[in-house]
């Protein structure tokens, strides 16, 4: 849902549902990313394990934490 309405405001998107998906396309395009909203409960890594991890690849990363099964790393263009 966050996706179609993101883009609807023309953000460019990618969603993956499992936190290891998300943190190796942050790891491979470190620059690309401004925006992750993630699930705080996922297989693999929780929520607040992968925003930890995140914040190690790309310190100034915003992180959107919620209750849901669904994992969003926004691109934002500036």
């Amino acid at each position: 849902m966050e996706k179609k309405f993101l883009q609807f405001f023309g953000y460019d998107t990618i969603a993956r549902t499992g936190s290891g998906q998300a943190l190796e396309i942050l790891k491979a395009n470190p620059d690309t990313f401004d925006l992750v909203i993630t699930d705080l409960t996922m297989p693999g890594l929780t929520g607040d394990e992968l925003a930890r991890e995140l914040k190690k690849i790309i310190s100034s990363l915003l992180l959107i934490l919620r209750p849901q099964w669904i994992i969003t790393p926004i691109s934002i263009q500036r």
